[in-house]
């Protein structure tokens, strides 16, 4: 309540009891009705701001996890492996039920990710992207290991496989390596490939046996 309605109440107060006379515990009684009325908006003023300040670190949380979730939603084939120290074979579970291509990065240039293209009868049918979990660029000599099941794709015969680099996170169109590979999609198989070259400019894949 402000100050002048404040004014206003004790002055009708007064006139009240100039009318009617209240004993000591009515006024008292009246007395402590305005005080609770003074009180209220105060009280409600300070629960607003704490309500606000709740609601801001909400906010702060929530956009936090949509930034950090952005590189997914933009292309949801991405595989997250783990920070360029640690081993992507350790955290890849192999089962003879699937098979595996992997990419060892050997040049002498910089790689932020790596998309695996695949086709069957001229037909691309999956292309996942592989990148550090920490979003650094990807240290050389580490291997990105990509598991396929029946599922992604049925394992019937030959298979194009292409690699295709991208030099930073920004970046919306890749190099794509030649030549391109051949495999035989069948459970169980493995498929070495090496990122070679000393610029970009040179970068090419080879198969590793």
């Amino acid at each position: 309540m402000n100050k002048g309605n404040y004014q206003k109440l004790d002055n009708d107060l007064k006139q009240l009891n100039a009318k009617i006379h209240l004993s000591k515990k009515e006024k008292e009684e009246s007395f402590s009705k305005i005080n609770k009325m003074i009180d209220e908006p105060v009280k409600t003023s300070r629960h607003s701001r704490i309500n606000w300040k709740m609601s801001m670190v909400t906010i702060a949380a929530l956009m936090i996890i949509a930034l950090l979730s952005v590189p997914i939603l933009i292309n949801p084939d991405r595989y997250l492996t783990d920070p360029p120290n640690a081993s992507s074979q350790d955290s890849t579970i192999k089962t003879d039920e699937g098979m595996e291509v992997i990419v060892e990065h050997q040049g002498n240039f910089t790689i932020h990710h790596i998309r695996l293209v695949v086709f069957k009868d001229g037909k691309q049918v999956t292309s996942p992207t592989m990148m550090n979990a920490d979003m650094s660029n990807l240290a050389k000599d580490s291997n990105m290991i990509f598991h396929f099941l029946e599922k992604d794709f049925p394992f019937d015969g030959e298979m194009k496989v292409e690699v295709v680099i991208f030099q930073s996170e920004q970046d919306n169109v890749g190099i794509t390596l030649k030549p391109s590979m051949i495999i035989e999609a069948t459970k169980g198989a493995e498929y070495h490939f090496a990122i070679t070259g000393s610029t970009i400019k040179q970068a090419r894949l080879m198969k590793v046996e």
